[in-house]
């Protein structure tokens, strides 16, 4: 390869980083595995009763196959 050709291999390399960085800082990558709000977990959350995967069945099973990449629907 030609030192242009590996300069220009380096800069995309580089680019496509920092790219993946700012979409891994956002949150964009990854697999959310429950549609559950954070403010399930939350003392109010929690006396209200609302269900959460670790509370509900369904909701468990809808989180394991979220994990697996797959839907429940």
């Amino acid at each position: 390869m030609a030192r242009s050709d590996t300069q220009k291999a380096d800069s995309t390399a580089e680019q496509i980083q920092e790219n993946v960085d700012e979409a891994e800082a956002k949150g964009h990558l990854g697999v959310k595995p429950s549609r559950v709000p954070n403010s399930a977990y939350t003392v109010a959350g929690v006396t209200s009763g609302t269900p959460t995967p670790e509370t509900d069945e369904a909701l468990a099973d809808e989180a394991h196959m979220a994990l697996r990449g797959r839907t429940g629907k």
